[in-house]
């Protein structure tokens, strides 16, 4: 009986982990195609150019006028294969780190500074997956003249000028902004569901009021993580664009603030924001939907497996 009761757990386990990944796949794709264009504009800022553009208005009227709508997708295939799939790790990570820490004890799920801890802890593991992603992606996104016909192009590029070693490009960066900046995302997001859970009782919860919940708790949350992750955000753009140009973080830093100032780090802050509402309420709310309806459907599989 306990040989039984231990397999149960473990398919169980296994079940709620491909749900979770499935699941963020599904998110990650949907909030990468809604803030895509919002983010090559962030990036043409942040890189050494940027100073040429009187801002993220200008600097999209420009891609469009002399470059064409496609140019604000370009590069898109890297990260929206990529992206995707490390969405779905980071919720997977951050799921299960949460089920592992209140599993241990009880206790924790009282506190949200919980849901900060998994957050974290699931940054620092997708920032290895994601780093040589956004370094192919920045490139791209920055090459007006279209130096790289494709994101598998720049990628070869890469290894052939810096060998692999030359994906760890930002790497530290990368840790930095999504440490920080993953514990806020996923703390604020419950925090203010909870928040705003309570202003109503749960008989007079809709499916509506539930969506609203989710866009509004998931749009807030991004912007708030990106308010957070924004100065290493810098940092690793000028790290992963100008290749050899800046060797440390330190370096990088540096020189964004003996050229630009505290206000170098906050650079694209505007297009970032309005990028995170769309995006991350995009990404929360087909996640909530994907995952509820993936559960029930692992639920009867789960069910019909062992009356069998």
């Amino acid at each position: 009986c306990g040989c039984e009761a231990v397999g149960t757990a473990c398919d169980e386990g296994m079940h709620h982990a491909v749900v979770d990944y499935v699941s963020g796949v599904i998110a990650g794709s949907a909030a990468i195609l809604t803030g895509y264009p919002f983010d090559t504009v962030k990036v043409r800022l942040q890189s050494l150019k940027g100073a040429s553009y009187r801002g993220p208005l200008h600097c999209a009227l420009h891609i469009l006028r002399h470059e064409g709508i496609s140019s604000l997708f370009r590069g898109v295939a890297s990260p929206l294969v990529g992206g995707a799939l490390e969405t779905g790790l980071n919720y997977m990570l951050y799921e299960r780190t949460y089920a592992f820490l209140t599993d241990r004890d009880p206790r924790l799920a009282q506190y949200s500074a919980t849901y900060y801890l998994a957050g974290s802890t699931a940054g620092l593991g997708i920032a290895f997956v994601l780093s040589p992603i956004e370094l192919v992606k920045c490139r791209m996104q920055v090459d007006a003249h279209g130096k790289h016909s494709s994101s598998l192009a720049c990628l070869k590029d890469v290894i052939f000028r810096d060998g692999f070693r030359g994906l760890t490009r930002g790497l530290t960066a990368t840790q930095l902004r999504e440490i920080a900046g993953n514990g806020m995302f996923f703390w604020s997001y419950f925090a203010i569901k909870k928040q705003l859970s309570l202003r109503t009782s749960p008989e007079s919860q809709t499916a509506a009021s539930r969506v609203l919940c989710s866009i509004l708790s998931g749009g807030v949350a991004g912007i708030l993580a990106w308010t957070v992750m924004l100065p290493a955000d810098n940092v690793k753009t000028n790290m992963q664009v100008k290749a050899g140009k800046f060797d440390s973080f330190l370096l990088a830093a540096r020189h964004i603030y003996r050229r630009r100032g505290v206000r170098g780090f906050y650079v694209g802050l505007g297009t970032t924001l309005a990028r995170a509402f769309p995006a991350n309420a995009c990404q929360w709310l087909v996640y909530e939907l994907s995952s509820t309806k993936l559960r029930q459907l692992s639920t009867l599989q789960l069910s019909d497996e062992t009356s069998l």
